[in-house]
């Protein structure tokens, strides 16, 4: 939910490559804050694209990121998901599939901590200031 763009366009331009935090979208880790109900694995698009494909939402979005050039790495303790993840070169997105992922982004920064400090901390941290 938060693609920057023109942050991946710059790097990528200057050689770099990008790593995705948290790049199934999970909002769980942010409860505290309102964000327990949002994780792009949930959306309607993921969803429908991984039923065609026959793959699971979280190899829908990992793939999406792949193919958008940028390294994932996810987490996860569930053995079954571990493996799921590691299986996302047998299958591709379309390129209609790629722009419905674009579509999807909110720039929804989850872990912000301008935004989580001074609500779960009691402490300001301006660091985007």
């Amino acid at each position: 939910y938060l693609q920057s763009a023109r942050l991946l366009s710059f790097a990528q331009n200057l050689g770099m490559v990008v790593t995705a935090f948290s790049p199934l979208g999970h909002g769980q880790s942010y409860a505290k804050l309102g964000f327990e109900d949002i994780a792009a694995v949930k959306d309607d698009v993921v969803f429908n694209i991984a039923q065609r494909l026959g793959v699971t939402p979280g190899q829908v979005v990992l793939r999406w990121g792949i193919q958008r050039g940028y390294s994932v790495i996810p987490k996860s303790e569930n053995e079954g998901r571990i493996k799921e993840n590691l299986e996302l070169f047998g299958f591709s997105l379309t390129g209609q599939d790629m722009d419905q992922m674009e579509s999807l982004d909110r720039n929804l920064r989850f872990n912000d901590p301008g935004f989580f400090c001074p609500k779960i901390f009691r402490t300001p941290c301006p660091i985007w200031d």
